[in-house]
């Protein structure tokens, strides 16, 4: 199943090939990225692109073949972006807080043949993460494995080095077609297996809209995750559509990100709203060291963050609804005027619908089911086909899973997810996933994870569990456990055992009975 997709509304519609090949000859000698104590120039990233490219040929790595890369926010990771989609493979990113039982089902997938990784860092060991796995002959398609830094001095590992070494600095790229996949980028749904979004190079032309709030003197600072779909498209490639300068920040800090916006005289800023909310209430913050932003792109813009929005100074803040699953935001609000209860109207040639359990059309105001149509419509889920067919339906409509209302003006504002996804941290969570792993303890007999609110994350986990008879466990030990194998986020950050659970005749657990045990706790 394919969404339907047309080329009016998107400006100059073209491949992400194109608009690489467009950015590299048209800012050659402007800044594009600086992380840390490095900064390359667009000629610079061109360069090492094409190097990159050359190597991954050599590699056997064809057009239509899978790349994942697995690092945190840095120069390398826009590289090696660049380099997969010149030389046409598909770019797999993957999410740096995931561990081995959430990335090996990803890889396996996915098919992917050259994982791009890093060295360790102070925090966390990805060689190690890597080894297992490839120890484990889990993840079979994995032919060699790229690691900037230190590489093992085995096979299948090569060094990041070793990859440029002695390749031409010029790079024939493919000439792919506006419907082939590009990206693939794997989201929790609300089944317990991760899935695979399938953007083609038209839906990611959404980057090409983003970018309409953008000037070519930018330098934005990206807290976004590169990994995610508000960093790899909706900064960097939108940033290249204006020749924009990128400051990336590995891992969010409120006191370097102050001294990073003084220092490089940043215009815009990427993140959540709660990174930008933390930002205004650290020690260093004061309005005159953040006096060059002009424009923020965040989620939510909701009244407990207009404060920190007016103490910024900011001209625009740029907010929208969206997923993995429409490449990006379908509706877009900009001016400060328009208020901070929604996510504005949907973008040209996208539609939102609200429908109600009957699928009928909701009334104004009325609050149910978003359904997307457009041409930012993923292609569907890779190597699911049944899980295509119940997200898109025969008319091109998304069922996006979340909740909301469009007021008289059209704008939409979001409510929040179905019950057995939730967002933590701005990113999803699917509690089957969760409990299908707290289930893989020797000690757990049943588990549940419900969501909860809380002020940092927006939502996090409960779990509710039932130990086997005769075992012993204890909250940390459990949360311990969890943190060592699943994504940060996934981690309950409380646990409460039960001696049973509430079940319906049909032996399921009730979750409205816990609910309310959990809104009592």
């Amino acid at each position: 199943m394919t969404s339907k997709n047309h080329d009016a509304g998107f400006p100059e519609v073209q491949t992400i090939t194109s608009m690489w090949s467009k950015a590299f000859s048209t800012w050659a000698k402007a800044t594009f990225v600086i992380a840390g104590d490095i900064e390359f120039t667009y000629e610079q990233v061109s360069q090492a692109a094409a190097q990159s490219a050359h190597g991954l040929r050599e590699l056997g790595v064809s057009p239509g073949d899978r790349v994942a890369v697995w690092m945190s926010n840095n120069i390398e990771w826009v590289v090696a972006q660049a380099a997969a989609t010149l030389c046409g493979a598909v770019l797999v990113p993957l999410n740096t807080r995931l561990r081995d039982a959430d990335l090996t089902p990803i890889l396996a997938d996915s098919g992917a043949k050259v994982l791009i990784t890093q060295d360790n860092t102070a925090e966390f060991d990805y060689v190690s993460v890597v080894a297992r796995m490839i120890e484990s002959g889990t993840i079979p398609s994995v032919e060699t494995v790229i690691v900037v830094g230190e590489a093992p001095k085995k096979e299948p590992y090569l060094s990041w080095r070793d990859l440029l070494s002695s390749q031409p600095m010029q790079f024939e790229p493919q000439s792919p077609d506006l419907d082939d996949v590009c990206y693939i980028l794997y989201t929790s749904g609300t089944t317990s297996a991760p899935k695979g979004v399938m953007l083609t190079h038209r839906n990611l032309n959404n980057s090409r809209s983003l970018a309409g709030g953008l000037v070519e003197s930018d330098v934005i600072l990206v807290e976004y995750p590169l990994f995610a779909i508000t960093g790899c498209h909706n900064c960097v490639l939108a940033g290249i559509n204006v020749g924009a300068s990128l400051i990336l920040h590995a891992r969010f800090d409120p006191d370097e990100a102050v001294d990073l916006i003084n220092r490089y005289q940043v215009t815009v800023y990427g993140g959540v709203s709660q990174t930008l909310l933390a930002l205004t209430q650290c020690e260093s913050f004061t309005p005159e060291r953040v006096a060059s932003l002009r424009y923020a792109s965040i989620f939510p813009r909701r009244p407990e963050y207009q404060n920190a929005i007016e103490s910024c100074g900011f001209e625009f803040a740029a907010t929208g609804y969206g997923m993995t699953e429409t490449a990006g935001p379908v509706t877009w609000s900009i001016e400060l005027g328009d208020g901070y209860d929604h996510e504005g109207p949907p973008h040209t040639l996208n539609r939102v619908e609200i429908r109600r359990d009957d699928g009928s059309i909701a009334d104004v105001n009325e609050v149910g089911s978003i359904y997307v149509f457009g041409p930012q419509v993923m292609r569907g889920y890779f190597n699911n086909p049944q899980a295509t067919r119940e997200a898109i339906g025969p008319d091109g409509a998304l069922k996006t899973g979340d909740v909301g209302r469009l007021d008289s003006q059209g704008r939409l504002t979001w409510v929040g997810r179905s019950k057995e996804v939730y967002k933590s941290a701005g990113f999803n969570v699917a509690v089957l996933e969760v409990e299908e792993f707290l289930r893989t303890h020797p000690a757990v007999a049943e588990a549940a994870v419900l969501p909860a609110s809380d002020p940092v994350k927006g939502q996090v986990g409960i779990a509710l569990v039932r130990l086997n008879e005769g075992s012993e466990l204890c909250e940390a030990e459990l949360i311990a456990f969890a943190r060592s194998h699943i994504a940060s986020y996934k981690v309950p950050a409380r646990v409460v055992f039960l001696d049973e659970f509430p079940k319906t005749a049909s032996g399921k657990i009730r979750k409205v009975e816990l609910e309310n045990f959990v809104a009592g706790t």
